[in-house]
């Protein structure tokens, strides 16, 4: 199995806490972990689709265009670098 690695955005959802002191994870994070258990047995991640997520991309590279523009910019590019940083959890000795 591949080292679980998390985006910053889904990180809500494994730190929340659980209702009850007599359980370690919440249902949250319960219901995360096994999603994401799933997408790496069967290697099919859930899609987001919905119209504005399509606009959005779409429309990107014109609207880096206007902003460019309007703010006086130089140059612009868009970034399709994906960076990613590994942090080690546990204790410290």
């Amino acid at each position: 199995m591949k080292q679980f690695k998390i985006r910053a955005s889904a990180a809500g959802k494994i730190m929340t806490k659980p209702r009850s002191k007599s359980e370690v994870l919440s249902k949250t994070t319960k219901s995360y972990l096994e999603e994401w258990t799933k997408e790496q047995i069967y290697g099919v991640r859930k899609n987001i689709k919905s119209k504005y997520l399509t606009k959005g991309i779409e429309v990107e590279d014109d609207a880096i265009d206007y902003a460019a523009e309007s703010l006086g910019w130089l140059f612009a590019k868009k970034n399709e670098d994906f960076l990613q940083t590994i942090f080690s959890v546990g204790r410290q000795t």
